[in-house]
């Protein structure tokens, strides 16, 4: 979403970026991409595995470093339980689909 605007730049009617533009690394040299699905019907991009520090790399923006803290849902699953950008706390008790505010 749009950090002033609050605008979804994704999956609006005229949206500024494409999934193709949207990439999720595991390391701070963004070599190892994470794998990503666009689900157009739910207007969600899913990341299959995270990890606690992630950066996020939006075609012409900068690089956001991602944070997550995980809570165990069960043996198998965890879910974020808060995340930060750059420092900042963007949620606490995350739900299944995080805004991340973009400039």
């Amino acid at each position: 979403v749009d950090k002033t605007t609050g605008e979804d730049l994704l999956f609006s009617t005229s949206p500024r970026y494409t999934f193709s533009d949207i990439k999720i690394f595991s390391d701070p040299a963004r070599t190892y991409a994470l794998f990503l699905t666009e689900d157009n019907a739910a207007k969600k991009i899913r990341l299959g595995t995270a990890t606690a520090e992630m950066y996020l790399v939006i075609k012409g923006t900068t690089v956001y470093k991602l944070t997550v803290e995980f809570k165990v849902e069960d043996c198998c699953t965890n879910r974020a339980k808060s995340v930060w950008i750059d420092g900042k706390e963007v949620c606490v008790c995350c739900s299944d689909v995080i805004a991340i505010p973009v400039n």
